[in-house]
């Protein structure tokens, strides 16, 4: 499915259909990293954040993406683990600013 995905750019059905299946996970991972932070208002734009980053980076990720559907869920777990924490360190770089000191 996310293969078909990625490679219509992201307007193909199974977008919807691997996006339905995903998306329980997403937000269990994005819960869970947000809870981390104290930031659970945040989850619904992790989740977003998570799968806008699927699409983009959709052909690196079908490079290296395990054949076997466990290990495929996985990876995808990790990646939403690590876009979730990046999320959050963007966010608090940006809160000190750019300014050198």
């Amino acid at each position: 499915m996310y293969g078909d995905c990625i490679r219509s750019g992201g307007k193909h059905p199974a977008c919807d259909d691997f996006f339905r299946t995903i998306r329980p996970v997403l937000r269990r991972v994005s819960w869970r990293v947000a809870r981390q932070y104290d930031a659970l208002g945040d989850v619904d734009d992790l989740v977003q954040e998570v799968s806008l980053k699927l699409i983009a980076s959709g052909t690196s990720i079908l490079e290296s993406l395990p054949p076997h559907p466990d290990g495929a869920l996985a990876y995808f777990s990790v990646l939403a683990a690590n876009s979730a924490r990046d999320f959050f360190r963007a966010r608090g770089a940006f809160k000190r600013g750019t300014q050198p000191t």
